[in-house]
């Protein structure tokens, strides 16, 4: 799990308990962070980190999409050691009685730790306020209200530890105090957010496999050729695989991919499409509704064609339409076929081809220059669907020369160094240059200075500021 926070991984043990505890024990009870010396009042139970360690098994790991980066761009794994601590008044005349719930306490506890030793965002609890079912991550947020824990892939692990009664001592406690009925556990592993790259490496052309085993068929790989600005006024082709499609370009050469293959029309035959969005991969008709025919899908036996479109509508509801987003993207081929079986019928069988990537890019449209100095307007197509400001905030980044720029909000004027997002069609992006890349461009003797837009990770196709106002 990557935080940037610790203390939003304590939120959610507060979550975990208080709302378990008020579903099996009593409403009125309270879990609360802070050190066992400082409880008081009846009915709670104490939660407090006392120690942070650096995880062993993530201890100098490379970066997963990076292995060559340095320690500062690598996530910092992390152990944090919780106490948990219940506290009821230890009144002298019920006094055994407060004892006793105590000790309830601590089993409801370690029922609830038992039971949500892995919590990630699938982990459901009910809450006592609705009576209503929720991801444990809902409300979890930063000081902007966005999603700490967005990531699906996101998950920790609770550990009861086993302490011997006498290095429990040491823990809490001093040698006038008597020791209190506690338990220790470890939530592993959290990964202390890293620092981002300060440079995006560039464009890859062609890569893949070259070698592929015997299938009936099989798929070798996606190639699209895209028309792109020199930035010298000129413009050339050039072909890439896997394919980069532009989605919005006004281009129709540019949207066209094609995936060679072998076998791919034998017999009865289906192309799929997989948004990895959580949904069943959507079939991709060769003919029928516009929705459809806009794709203009061809297949032969060799190789399967298309064009890219912003949408992509559900084969048997064609009101139901999913948005293609800048992202990765798959392609695969089921097929029917039958087999004969040794009594003389046929059974019909049905196999499914390997899947082969192609990625889609955001589009920049086009670059005005207003009359305020420095301020620069682009057009941009492909996140239009991106309405969620978060998801604009988390997942654009952009570079002007090989300097990176930094989100400045929603607005019209952003600050040097910063680009800023406006909710239009196409999305208009207004950024600002710093004095360096000024200074940069003059360097270049007033040439062309790329602009690089990312969503997703994924990147436009070449623009160029060629004159400033």
């Amino acid at each position: 799990m990557v935080v940037n926070d610790v203390s939003k991984v304590t939120d959610i043990l507060l979550t975990l308990l208080g709302y378990y505890f008020r579903n099996t024990y009593s409403d009125d009870f309270s879990v609360v962070s802070v050190p066992p010396d400082n409880l008081n009042g009846n009915g709670n139970l104490g939660i407090y980190l006392y120690h942070v360690g650096q995880n062993a098994d993530t201890k100098n790991m490379a970066h997963p999409e990076n292995p060559d980066a340095s320690v500062p761009y690598t996530p910092l794994g992390l152990d944090l050691y919780y106490i948990a601590t219940p506290h009821h008044n230890n009144d002298a005349e019920d006094a055994e009685l407060s004892y006793k719930e105590e000790q309830l306490v601590i089993g409801h506890t370690l029922r609830a730790l038992t039971d949500y030793s892995i919590i990630d965002s699938r982990t459901m609890i009910t809450n006592p306020d609705t009576g209503v079912a929720e991801p444990i991550f809902t409300g979890i947020v930063d000081s902007e209200s966005t999603s700490v824990f967005k990531d699906r892939f996101n998950a920790f692990r609770i550990e009861i530890l086993n302490i011997e009664h006498t290095q429990s001592m040491p823990y809490w406690n001093t040698s006038s105090n008597p020791l209190r009925l506690s338990i220790y556990f470890r939530v592993s592993v959290i990964l202390l957010e890293p620092r981002e790259f300060p440079f995006r490496p560039g464009r890859v052309l062609s890569y893949g496999p070259r070698v592929f085993p015997m299938n009936p068929f099989q798929l070798f790989g996606s190639r699209n050729s895209l028309k792109i600005s020199s930035g010298g006024g000129d413009s050339r082709s050039i072909t890439l695989s896997p394919a980069q499609v532009p989605v919005g370009d006004t281009e129709t050469d540019n949207l066209r991919v094609t995936f060679r293959g072998v076998n791919l029309a034998r017999g009865e035959s289906g192309v799929y499409i997989n948004l990895h969005d959580g949904t069943e991969p959507k079939l991709l008709p060769r003919n029928g509704p516009a929705e459809f025919t806009l794709w203009d899908l061809a297949v032969t036996g060799d190789r399967i064609s298309m064009t890219v479109q912003p949408t992509l509508a559900e084969a048997l509801d064609t009101t139901i339409k999913y948005s293609i987003v800048p992202g990765m993207y798959t392609l695969f081929v089921k097929q029917k076929s039958d087999i004969l079986l040794s009594d003389g019928s046929q059974r019909p069988v049905f196999q499914k081809s390997n899947e082969i990537p192609f990625y889609v890019t955001p589009y920049v449209t086009s670059i005005t220059y207003a009359s305020i100095d420095g301020i620069i307007t682009a057009a941009v197509t492909g996140i239009s669907t991106l309405d969620n400001e978060s998801i604009i905030r988390e997942k654009t980044r952009m570079f002007v020369g090989i300097e990176a720029l930094e989100f400045g909000g929603f607005t019209d004027t952003p600050g040097a160094g910063e680009y800023s997002v406006h909710a239009a069609h196409p999305v208009k992006i207004t950024f600002r240059l710093t004095p360096g890349m000024l200074d940069f461009w003059n360097a270049l003797s007033r040439k062309a200075l790329p602009v690089r837009f990312f969503v997703n990770s994924m990147e436009s196709q070449p623009q160029w500021i060629v004159e400033l106002p």
